[in-house]
């Protein structure tokens, strides 16, 4: 649905760029919305309270520099590869350059397909309850230029 309502937004094909950006995105956007307890990621509910808003520059540029390694959810990148491969999702790699590093690691860029945005339509939107909460928290994270939000064509 995040992916959905991103799409929404800018009615391009625009790629979200990071996994693990994503991944705090989704805490952020998430938290509160599900129960703890049904939450799948356990990992990324932890992320506001150790770095408080990461809708703040400041919060984020700390999670940045001290909390990917230790809040990144496997569970989560196999569930977007998931996805990949159910065609519901687009990707694309390719390498960053990281000043200082003298090696490129790849970066997940991610969007919704065509499929995805039919199959999120027609089967989660009606069956999710929190689905308006969440597209109004994606709107809001958008116009407000939160610094999680970095989207590509």
């Amino acid at each position: 649905m995040v992916y959905y309502y991103l799409h929404q937004l800018h009615q391009e094909r625009m790629f979200f760029r990071g996994d693990t950006r994503f991944q705090a995105f989704f805490a952020v956007l998430f938290n509160k919305l599900l129960n703890k307890s049904r939450h799948p990621y356990k990992e990324l509910i932890k992320l506001p309270s150790f770095f408080g808003d990461l809708n703040k520059h400041e919060n984020y540029e700390v999670f940045r520099e001290n909390g990917y390694p230790d809040f990144f959810s496997i569970k989560f990148s196999q569930d977007l590869d998931l996805l990949t491969q159910m065609g519901l999702i687009y990707t694309r790699s390719g390498p960053v350059k990281l000043l200082g590093i003298a090696h490129y690691p790849k970066r997940y860029e991610r969007r919704i397909s065509r499929h995805g945005r039919e199959y999120v339509k027609d089967h989660l939107l009606n069956n999710y309850r929190f689905s308006n909460t969440l597209r109004k928290k994606i709107t809001k994270a958008v116009e407000h230029g939160s610094p999680m939000v970095n989207l590509g064509i």
